[in-house]
């Protein structure tokens, strides 16, 4: 089918996928009369190594890593990917090597700069400058010698992940970030890797596998000690009392749920719950916690309290840190962590 443009309701031209056969027309007689699109696309894009097609090649494996939607790119948009849930992110990508003359390799750094955002359906920009995804995805082809240099091959790349409120708090409104600085907010991840850690950032989940229920849940949790069914059970109570609306997560071998917090246009959930047949825990979302626990002093006072009241050390590198059911079996400890996690409803609540 002959290519032509498609013109939305609000005059935009729709960018639709076109058959690589697709073929110029009006062009008998001339060097293109056979060219396919597909000729075009070699001709334009078979530089993947320089920055600005390794940056589209990067954007490429993020969407597939994380079953994007939309079958092409867009240039304009305020992130660069739309994962199915709706997490928006933003792919950055750096090489040590480059296709021009290096007397040494390149100093691994990406580009972070708040922005305006512009929309196309009025042709005007926002006014006020901000990071418009919700997850950062940084990406590093890691050969360090030119001839070794394959980025179509997925052993060769490195990707890092952090929340975008992470990098708000602590770097503001910092233009760049070095990579010995990503390292120190995101462990590093594999191809394979993405989908779950993206989700895990997002605090959204769209982690694939079976979806887990509150009977299923228990079922699976029946496999730990009896006491530690008690311990779910008191915390989906305290969900309850709390007006807290519990989501259950997705996995083929973790049962899982969260108490979702939904305050000022924001979603967050402070705790996630997971069993299995190997143990059974609760995690703290330090990364993605909003007001007032975005604040340094305010996180201080959190671990201090958790500390103190149910004897749980964490210590600031710790994104994630967990909890075990076994040490929650003394009333005391559930009911302290609880308590403690009055405290941080309270205080969301009371932002505004």
């Amino acid at each position: 089918m002959p290519y032509h443009p498609v013109v939305n309701e609000a005059g935009l031209i729709e960018t639709r996928p076109i058959d690589p056969a697709e073929k110029f027309v009006n062009a008998e007689g001339s060097n293109v009369s056979e060219s396919k699109v597909l000729d075009y696309w070699a001709w334009a894009f078979s530089d993947i190594v320089g920055n600005t097609e390794r940056g589209h090649l990067a954007e490429y494996l993020v969407s597939m890593a994380v079953g994007a939607e939309s079958p092409v790119r867009n240039g304009w948009a305020a992130s660069d990917i739309d994962s199915p849930d709706g997490t928006k992110i933003e792919v950055k990508s750096s090489a040590y090597v480059q296709t021009w003359y290096q007397e040494k390799i390149t100093t691994i750094k990406f580009g972070i700069s708040k922005s305006l955002e512009w929309f196309p359906e009025t042709n005007l920009y926002c006014e006020c400058k901000r990071r418009h995804s919700d997850v950062y995805v940084f990406c590093v082809v890691t050969p360090k010698e030119k001839h070794l240099v394959n980025t179509l091959d997925l052993d060769q790349w490195e990707f890092y992940v952090i929340p975008t409120p992470v990098l708000d708090r602590e770097f503001g409104d910092r233009k760049s970030i070095a990579l010995n600085r990503v390292r120190k907010y995101s462990d590093k991840y594999h191809f394979r890797q993405l989908r779950e850690e993206v989700s895990k950032a997002s605090g959204k989940h769209i982690a694939s596998g079976k979806q887990w229920n509150e009977q299923s849940f228990f079922e699976k949790l029946a496999q730990r000690p009896e006491g530690e069914v008690g311990v779910a059970r008191r915390i989906i109570a305290w969900a309850s009392d709390t007006d807290l609306r519990l989501r259950w997560g997705k996995g083929e071998k973790k049962a899982s749920f969260y108490p979702m917090l939904d305050h000022a246009e924001r979603v967050q959930y402070t705790v996630g719950v997971f069993a299995s047949y190997k143990s059974a825990y609760v995690i703290l979302n330090l990364p993605d916690m909003i007001k007032p626990f975005d604040e340094e002093q305010m996180r201080e006072k959190l671990l201090t309290r958790l500390r103190d009241a149910s004897g749980w050390e964490i210590t600031h590198d710790q994104k994630y840190p967990s909890l075990y059911f076994s040490e929650l079996l003394e009333t005391s400890k559930l009911e302290g962590l609880l308590g403690v996690l009055d405290w941080v409803i309270v205080e969301t609540r009371a932002c505004s």
